[in-house]
This record gives C-alpha cells, sequence and structure tokens, in this order.
C-alpha cells in the first residue's frame, strides 16, 4: 500500500483530474469524487473544527471546507502537493508528523473518503479507535467506501479505465452493505448507512448536470436504498 500511494500514484493526481472533470462539466472520475464530496460536505458546517483523514492532495478541504480544517494523509508527496496548491486554507501533515494523542477530544468531525476499502478489518477497527478518541462529545465521524454490489463490478473497470490508475490489485476490503453492517456492528452501537451514485455515473461521460439531476431524481423515488458508494455515519 505504501509504495502504491507515495510511488505509483503522481501528486495532485485526484485533484487534478478532479478539476479538469469539473471545468469540463463532464467525465466519469470527476462526478465519481463530485457526488461523494458534495454529500459529504452536508456535514461540514460553520465554526467546527474538522479533521480529514487520508485527505490526498486535499481537494475536500480547498473546495468544500467553510471551517477550521486539517488534512492528514499517509503520502508526503500528495500532502506537499495539498500545501502548495491550498496554502490559504488549513494545515496538511503527514500521518508521520500527526500525533493523534495530542488531539483527543478535539474535532467536532472526521471524514474519511475512499479509505476501508484498502485495509483489513484488523487496520480499520484500530483506525476507528483512534478517531473516536479524537471526537468531542458531539462529534461525528463519516466513512464512504464503494459498494461491491450490482453496478460496482463495471463501474470499478470503467474508473480504471478512464482514470488511468488500476485500484483492482489495492482493494483490500470489498464491502457491500451486510459486510460492512456486519463489520462496524462488531465495534460501534449506532451508525447510519446512506447510498448514492446510481446508474446517473453512465450519464456523466456526456455531462455532469444531467447526472446529477438523474441522481437526485433516482435517489428520491427509492429512497437511497440503491448505490455503488455507501456513507456510514458515526456519532461519539
Amino acid at each position: 500500500m505504501n509504495d502504491f500511494w507515495n510511488d505509483d500514484l503522481p501528486p495532485g493526481y485526484y485533484d487534478i483530474r478532479f478539476k479538469k472533470g469539473l471545468s469540463k462539466k463532464r467525465g466519469v472520475q470527476s462526478y465519481w469524487h463530485l457526488v461523494t464530496f458534495q454529500n459529504v460536505s452536508n456535514y461540514v458546517k460553520l465554526d467546527i473544527k474538522h479533521l480529514d483523514y487520508a485527505c490526498g492532495p486535499g481537494t475536500f478541504i480547498g473546495l468544500y471546507s467553510k471551517n477550521n480544517s486539517i488534512g492528514v494523509d499517509l503520502s508526503k508527496t500528495q500532502i506537499d502537493y495539498a500545501i502548495e496548491k491550498n496554502s490559504n486554507y488549513s494545515n496538511f501533515l503527514t500521518l508521520e508528523d500527526f500525533d493523534f494523542h495530542k488531539h483527543d477530544n478535539s474535532y467536532d468531525l472526521i471524514t474519511v473518503m475512499g479509505l476501508i476499502e484498502f485495509i483489513d478489518d484488523k487496520e480499520i477497527l484500530d483506525l476507528h479507535t483512534k478517531l473516536i478518541k479524537m471526537l468531542n462529545n458531539r462529534g461525528k465521524i463519516i466513512y464512504t467506501t464503494p459498494n461491491f454490489k450490482g453496478l460496482m463490478f463495471f463501474l470499478e473497470k470503467a474508473l480504471n479505465f478512464f482514470g488511468k490508475v488500476d485500484y483492482s490489485n489495492e482493494h483490500i476490503n470489498k464491502f457491500d452493505e451486510k459486510k460492512l453492517e456486519k463489520l462496524f456492528s462488531s465495534f460501534v452501537k449506532d451508525y447510519k448507512i446512506k447510498k448514492f451514485v446510481n446508474i446517473s455515473i453512465f450519464f456523466s461521460y456526456f455531462s455532469h448536470n444531467l447526472a446529477l439531476r438523474i441522481e437526485k431524481f433516482i435517489g428520491k423515488i427509492t429512497n437511497s436504498k440503491y448505490g455503488s458508494l455507501m456513507l456510514i455515519e458515526i456519532d461519539k
């Protein structure tokens, strides 16, 4: 995992691809991140302290943060990029420089997007134990991870193709809703799971706006029961 994130992934890869897609207002990979960021940004309120764990090149903080945010990532190359591109926003630290113990009871919100599918169950438990200690009494953790069921079989191939980075060998945990519930219920009492990214993603190749309208319509009539991405909301 270290080699992939530090060496195989170009600096700022996600940020560059995402912003390129936004400028064109179309694209499969950029749409995937756009819908993720839009859903997670609903939890980012004014005047809260926020940690974006596994922040990559800092795109979410740079575009969606409304408050005091800190970004932490394993990859020094991505953190260096985040610092360069987002110097007016928040602090960015490598995991090596981030001392968990100094942040107990510090955060109102911790976001972890697109990480837990790359680590095993024990690592997820260990990470969650560390993160929950950093939340204040009213704090909340948001995880996102793909739903490896149904459309995701085709989407994974499409994202690997259009994104030019193949994740298939890096996915250690391929969650569906039942597997996700089984894991989190073993160490969390209360949690909510929301699904998004439905068949709208296929229309994103032509237009983000069209895809978002379809996403909203299908989510409304199905009560967000179907989707290739899952959001897990956990209160302390």
